[in-house]
């Protein structure tokens, strides 16, 4: 894949994986205070990410913590039932 796909995939996991912690906090899942080094991290990679020097910046070990972040709150949102 070239530096642009790599991107706009990175990007892509960010958003869904904000959106999953976001969809777990709202369903009861999760509490703001039990996600927030979550959070705090997730900005940080955002931060490392649109800075103008992505040498540092590693892809895969980025998509590794965004796979295992995505799959942490999806599972919280998931189990977690609303009353009706």
């Amino acid at each position: 894949m070239d530096l642009y796909t790599n991107k706009q995939m990175i990007l892509k996991m960010l958003n869904a994986t904000l959106d999953e912690m976001f969809l777990a906090i709202a369903r009861g899942g999760a509490t703001n205070e039990s996600c927030r080094d979550d959070r705090d991290y997730l900005w940080d990679i955002r931060e490392k990410f649109d800075a103008a020097d992505k040498e540092g910046f590693d892809f895969i070990e980025a998509s590794n913590d965004l796979i295992f972040l995505f799959e942490k709150y999806r599972a919280k949102s998931i189990n977690t039932f609303l009353p009706i």
